[in-house]
C-alpha cells in the first residue's frame, strides 16, 4: 500500500494517519478517506480531471521542511498544507492559522474587497469553490448565493481565469453594497479588457467611443505629416505614388482644410482628450462592478435557457471565461476603423 504520510485528504482537510482506510480515485489517483469518498460518491479534484493530469505528492515548502525537523506541524484550516504551529498565517495560501480567533490574512484588506464578507473573515473562503481545491467548509457552502438564482460555483465557472482576483470582489459587491473597485487595466485599455472578458456590448461601445474621440487627433496628426507624405510621394520612373488611395493633390487639399479649420479641430481634440480621460477614470473605478453585474446576468440567462443541470455548468463556462485572442480582435478592429477614417478623408 502506498505511503500517504504527511498527505491530506482534500475532502475533510485532515492528514492521513497510518491506520486510516484510504482509497484513491481510479482516474487521477487523488487519495481520500474511504468515508469521505463514499460521502461524495466521486472524485472532487476536478482540476486534474479537466487537465488530464495525475495527483502527485505535495512537495513541502522550505518553512514546512524546517518545521518538520524540530517543531510540530499543524494543517492550514483552509488549504490543508502543513505549517509550524507558531505561524500566524499559512505559508502557502496566506490564510489565518487562527481560525475562529481574531486575525486576517496579511493581504486581506484593501477596503474589504478581499475579505470574505461582513464578518471580516480571512478572505480565503471563496477559494474553496475553485475546481480542484476541494469542497467548501461549513461556513462557506458550495451553494452560497451571490444573488437569487446564482451560486458561488456558477460565478467561479463563469469567471474561469483568475478567480483569485474576481471572486473576492464579487463577494465585496454583494456584502458591502458598493460599486467602486479599481481595475488598473481599464485605466489604459478598457476596450481590450471588455473584449478579453467577452463583455461584447461594453467592448463595442467603448471601442466606438474611443474611435470617435480620436478623430480630431488623427486629423491633426495627418496634417502635421502632410509635408513628409508629399515628399515620399514624388513620382518614381513617371509613376505617381498614392497614400491609402490619396494622391498628392488630395493630401494638399486635406492639409489646407485642416489649416483653415485648425482652431476648431484643435479645440475639439482637447475636449475629446478630456472626455477620454474621464471615460478611462470611470472604467477604472467601475469596470469590476460592471463585470460582476454582467456575470450575474449571463449566468441567469444560461440557467433560464437550459433544463439539464449537468449541461448548465458547461454552458456557463462557455458563456464566460476569458480569451486573449479577443484582445487581438479588438485591436485589429481599432486599426481597421482608423484606416477607414483615412480612406474616407
Amino acid at each position: 500500500m502506498a505511503d500517504y504520510k504527511n498527505c491530506t485528504c482534500i475532502a475533510c482537510r485532515n492528514e492521513f494517519e497510518p491506520d486510516d482506510d484510504i482509497v484513491v480515485c481510479p482516474d487521477c489517483g487523488t487519495p481520500y478517506h474511504r468515508d469521505c469518498w463514499n460521502a461524495h460518491g466521486h472524485c472532487i479534484n476536478t482540476e486534474l480531471h479537466e487537465t488530464g493530469k495525475a495527483w502527485v505528492r505535495p512537495i513541502p515548502g522550505p518553512e514546512e521542511s524546517k518545521a518538520s525537523s524540530g517543531s510540530s506541524l499543524v494543517p492550514c484550516p483552509n488549504c490543508g498544507s502543513k505549517n509550524d504551529q507558531s505561524n500566524l498565517f499559512c505559508t502557502r495560501c496566506g490564510s489565518s492559522m487562527r481560525r475562529g480567533e481574531e486575525g486576517h490574512a496579511p493581504f486581506g484588506g484593501f477596503s474589504g474587497m478581499f475579505q470574505s464578507g461582513e464578518d471580516g473573515g480571512d478572505g480565503a473562503d471563496w477559494r474553496e469553490h475553485i475546481p480542484g481545491m476541494g469542497t467548501a467548509r461549513p461556513d462557506c457552502p458550495p451553494d452560497e448565493e451571490l444573488e437569487e438564482g446564482v451560486r458561488m460555483q456558477d460565478a467561479v465557472d463563469f469567471v474561469g481565469k483568475n478567480p483569485l482576483y474576481h471572486i473576492p470582489r464579487f463577494r465585496f459587491f454583494r456584502d458591502q453594497k458598493k460599486k467602486l473597485a479599481p481595475n488598473f487595466v481599464c485605466l489604459l485599455f478598457p476596450e481590450f479588457y471588455y473584449a478579453y472578458r467577452k463583455m461584447w456590448p461594453m467592448a463595442i461601445l467603448t471601442l466606438l467611443v474611443t474611435f470617435l474621440l480620436s478623430i480630431p487627433g488623427v486629423l491633426l496628426s495627418l496634417s502635421y505629416q502632410s509635408d513628409l507624405l508629399l515628399a515620399m510621394m514624388q513620382p518614381e520612373n513617371g509613376v505617381a505614388i498614392t497614400f491609402y488611395g490619396m494622391d498628392a493633390a488630395a493630401i494638399t487639399a486635406f492639409a489646407e482644410f485642416v489649416e483653415t479649420h485648425y482652431n476648431a479641430i484643435s479645440w475639439a481634440d482637447s475636449i475629446c482628450s478630456y472626455v477620454t480621460l474621464v471615460m478611462h477614470i470611470l472604467t477604472f473605478l467601475f469596470s469590476n462592478y460592471l463585470y460582476y453585474r454582467y456575470s450575474l446576468k449571463r449566468i441567469k440567462a444560461v440557467r433560464a435557457s437550459q433544463k439539464s443541470l449537468m449541461d448548465v455548468q458547461s454552458r456557463i463556462r462557455m458563456a464566460g471565461g476569458a480569451h486573449f485572442g479577443y484582445v487581438i480582435l479588438a485591436f485589429a478592429a481599432e486599426m481597421v476603423l482608423t484606416m477607414l477614417l483615412i480612406l474616407l478623408l
